[in-house]
């Protein structure tokens, strides 16, 4: 009996650790992102309706990315990034906290960022994802 509880809180342990939140979602997609994973990451991004984007969609998603990372390397003078930090500076949900828009800055590669960015997650039955485009000037509310 002692070891089933063991087994059991063991995986309750593990189960809540491993928590879906809107801010994890965007730090492993920012990393993803920077440090060129994100084809592999395609999973993390939905539609601003919570539908998973198609492979088309999640095709131009990665090479508009991988576009963007490579046009930052090229200004910053750099070969790679590397994600040392993603702060989260500011959640916020909506009432049934489905959508979350969230506030961070990142470090890449020792240097913190200078101005924080914004990024948009719904939550659907796989978790919080990451919304490829936001239709509407207060999706969050709507």
């Amino acid at each position: 009996m002692k070891k089933l509880l063991f087994i059991l809180s063991v995986f309750v342990f593990f189960a809540c650790g491993s928590s879906n939140s809107p801010e994890k979602v965007l730090e492993q997609f920012v990393k993803a992102s920077y440090e060129g994973t994100i084809s592999e990451n395609t999973s993390l991004v939905a539609n601003d309706d919570g539908t998973p984007l198609s492979e088309k969609a999640a095709k131009e998603l990665v090479n508009l990315i991988g576009g963007m990372v490579k046009y930052d390397m090229k200004q910053r003078e750099v070969d790679k990034f590397s994600v040392d930090k993603v702060d989260i500076l500011n959640v916020e949900y909506n009432e049934a906290k489905t959508k979350a828009k969230v506030q961070y800055l990142t470090t890449l590669n020792g240097k913190k960022g200078e101005e924080s960015s914004t990024q948009y997650l719904i939550k659907n039955s796989d978790g919080w994802k990451i919304v490829v485009m936001v239709r509407g000037t207060d999706w969050l509310n709507s």
